[in-house]
């Protein structure tokens, strides 16, 4: 007390401050601690679902793709058919669409069928019998019948090839037929190392952890051996975890906080720690009033630097100084919670998944909630017309070959930059989000700005990434609209002009109106006339010539690029291909050997129209007869084309059927049914609404009879039958066709 003001006001205080804001920062922090732990908690818990609904994602869709393959496509359907037992065809084509589906799916490791009757397995590489399978235990223990609790299996070693290593995957198993699968199997298999990376892309995170382990509660990775290392079940370990079961799979996320950096020191304080906090807050308020009651002023100063730290100047010196501190400490708390929801709610996650869900139809806003929304984002308020346009980098393959993910990620970043740049040299309003991994979605505020400005803002794009990128992108752009719960249907205008590009090219921009347009007036008429001459010239009516004559006029009368005309041709060659794989394999091994190479060839080599015309009657003239010379020489098929006459005369006759014709020839009826499908191309129950509904189209068109009178001239003794059967045919009910 000897010291002089200076010395004492040091000495009595600094002490005294240190003390008491050591424990105040440290009741803070561990306040702050608390808070964040449980919104870490929370956040845990929603990013466990949004993680497991990813996952579910994508085993689902590739679930209910297989069951639509299953159901719909007649190449598996025939290949489980023993009697397609030696059609190498078929084997080849099943084998084709296996890579195709490889191919769309990028989580599909592999795929192969099993073949019971037969005990052989299909894949994308090999078909080879069971016994020389590499993955023939999994199969055979598949195919025993036992039942699984789950769709998925658990992770397990895979390898096609007996002296191949194996690769861990997890097997979905579907059953051919869907309900017995007796038929056979089959097993698509998605390697362990591909959900690992898409793990690792949506756990990039200095909080928390996250892991995948499969039904056995074991840890799902590609290198097991790590997982070995590090321990069976490193999320035993977390603090606070939580954990999303799969129904599809059976297989557990956990998501929990890292005992790391300052929330792993205050979880390592311990309530001891607290009581001794509370002692030293109690020891400094008594040490406190004790030296206050000799030095006051220095309070004063520091109640000051409080009221500058928190902006506030209310204290009128009268009320208590200490609960004065301690409102402005809870302001402090109340304003770092509010930054924190506020940050939170401008995430880079929330912009994402705001933006995809609204292109993509999948959540609904007002005009008002979309303004609100995007002001809370920092999209600039859109008034008028709005757009989308679609960037899709080309020849995706070869680029994600071509660069590694992190190379990828960074390339995908460089064009979205510079795509918001160039919109701001423009005075253009967009919005830029990644919707897949290699489609860029692109909200554009049209304003006062017109389409003009938009197309020449995006070609300036395209070009400056085929001059400055080593890969290129096809930009697609839908149509303009005013309401935003258009925009889903404005992104789906902008999709589908990127279908287009294989025909029409890469690295370029497709535009939606202009498309529809040109494909209406220049291509649709065409494929009519194709489709009817192929149907002719299965049926052998030598009405296909007419048909021929008829897409001559179409090329000649417009003005196509060489290109296109490949394109038409390539179409009929496809549209024939679907008409000759109804008749028998005599027929269909023809045309194939024959006039479908024939035609490829003339493809490269033709000049003019005329020539292409003239070459291409030439070859189906010599293929026509030779199908007429070989079904001259078959006895059924006289037999089918009295078949045919007779339905063409009859068919007014409302009991005329299967069973009657069989009766009448003295065939049985699947037989019957066999033969016909074999020589015409179609079931004759098929052909005989055929033939009524086209009778019955001439009756509507040339006649003024009333619809009852026509059903029963064309053989229905009940309209009401006539009329279904009409519009399943037509698409319309006989009262529209006659008006149209």
């Amino acid at each position: 007390m000897k010291r002089n003001g200076y010395r004492k006001l040091l000495f009595s205080y600094v002490p005294i401050l240190i003390f008491v804001v050591s424990v105040l920062f440290l009741v803070f922090f561990g306040t702050i601690y608390e808070l964040t732990r449980k919104q870490t908690v929370k956040a845990n818990d929603m990013f466990a679902q949004h993680v497991l609904q990813n996952l579910n994602y994508n085993l689902r869709m590739i679930d209910q793709l297989m069951i639509k393959e299953i159901l719909t496509n007649e190449k598996f359907s025939a290949f489980f058919d023993p009697s397609h037992k030696d059609d190498t065809y078929l084997s080849y084509q099943v084998n084709e669409k296996l890579k195709d589906f490889i191919g769309t799916v990028p989580m599909v490791h592999s795929v192969y069928l099993y073949r019971t009757y037969d005990h052989k397995v299909l894949s994308s590489n090999i078909f080879i019998p069971l016994d020389s399978y590499g993955d023939r235990e999994f199969i055979r223990h598949a195919a025993s019948g036992a039942k699984s609790a789950y769709p998925w299996t658990d992770p397990r070693p895979f390898n096609e090839f007996k002296n191949e290593q194996s690769r861990r995957v997890v097997s979905l198993v579907k059953r051919v037929p869907l309900l017995s699968g007796s038929q056979g199997l089959i097993v698509v298999n998605v390697a362990t190392d591909t959900l690992e990376k898409l793990f690792k892309e949506m756990s990039q995170s200095d909080i928390s952890l996250l892991y995948l382990a499969d039904s056995q509660d074991q840890w799902i990775r590609g290198d097991m051996s790590v997982a070995a290392q590090l321990g069976t079940k490193p999320w035993k370990e977390l603090r606070e975890s939580s954990v999303a079961m799969s129904e599809l799979s059976g297989w557990r996320v956990h998501v929990g906080i890292k005992d790391s950096g300052v929330l792993g020191m205050f979880r390592a304080l311990s309530y001891s720690w607290i009581v001794l906090g509370l002692i030293g807050i109690i020891i400094g308020a008594m040490w406190l009033v004790r030296t206050s009651r000799n030095h006051y002023r220095p309070l004063e100063a520091v109640l000051s630097r409080v009221q500058q730290f928190t902006h506030k100047s209310d204290w009128n010196g009268k009320e208590d100084e200490y609960r004065y501190i301690g409102s402005a400490i809870d302001r402090l708390l109340e304003r770092s919670s509010l930054l924190e929801k506020q940050a939170k709610e401008s995430s880079i996650y929330r912009t994402r998944i705001l933006f995809t869900e609204v292109m993509e139809g999948l959540r609904l806003l007002t005009d008002q909630d979309w303004q609100r929304e995007a002001a809370s984002l920092g999209w600039p308020e859109t008034k008028g017309r709005m757009t989308v346009a679609l960037l899709e980098i080309d020849k995706l393959k070869g680029f994600q070959e071509k660069y590694s993910s992190k190379d990828q990620y960074l390339l995908k970043f460089v064009l979205q930059d510079v795509l918001k740049e160039m919109a701001q040299e423009q005075g253009l309003h967009v919005w830029a989000e990644w919707l897949t991994n290699t489609e860029l979605g692109v909200l554009i505020s049209v304003g006062d700005n017109g389409e003009e400005t938009i197309n020449n803002w995006l070609e300036t794009l395209r070009q400056w990434v085929d001059a400055n990128l080593e890969f290129t992108v096809t930009i697609g752009l839908g149509g303009t609209i005013r309401d935003i719960t258009d925009l889903s249907l404005c992104r789906d205008e902008a999709a589908q002009a990127l279908r287009y590009k294989t025909t029409l090219g890469m690295n370029r921009i497709i535009v939606y109106a202009d498309l529809h347009q040109r494909m209406e007036h220049r291509v649709y008429e065409q494929h009519q006339v194709i489709k009817q001459l192929a149907e002719q010239y299965r049926l052998m009516n030598a009405a296909w010539q007419d048909q021929l004559k008829k897409l001559d006029m179409h090329l000649n009368g417009e003005l196509f690029e060489r290109s296109e005309i490949v394109d038409i041709i390539h179409f009929l060659l496809y549209q024939f291909g679907r008409e000759m794989q109804e008749l028998s394999t005599e027929y269909r091994d023809i045309w194939r050997q024959d006039a479908q190479t024939e035609i490829t060839a003339l493809l490269d080599r033709f000049e003019t129209v005329d020539e292409l015309i003239n070459e291409l009657e030439e070859i189906l003239s010599r293929i026509y007869r030779r199908i007429e010379s070989v079904r001259s020489q078959r006895n059924v098929f006289s037999i089918v084309q009295e078949v045919k006459s007779y339905v063409e005369r009859n068919y007014a006759d409302p009991s005329l059927s299967l069973v009657q014709l069989s009766d009448q020839y003295e065939i049985g009826a699947t037989q019957l049914s066999r033969l016909f499908k074999e020589e015409v191309g179609e079931k004759l129950v098929d052909y005989l609404t055929k033939v009524r509904m086209e009778q019955a189209k001439r009756l509507l068109l040339e006649t003024k009879k009333p619809v009852q009178d026509i059903a029963l001239d064309v053989g229905y003794t009940h309209s009401f039958s006539f009329i279904r059967s009409f519009k399943k045919y037509v698409g319309r009910t006989p009262g529209e066709y006659r008006k149209e």
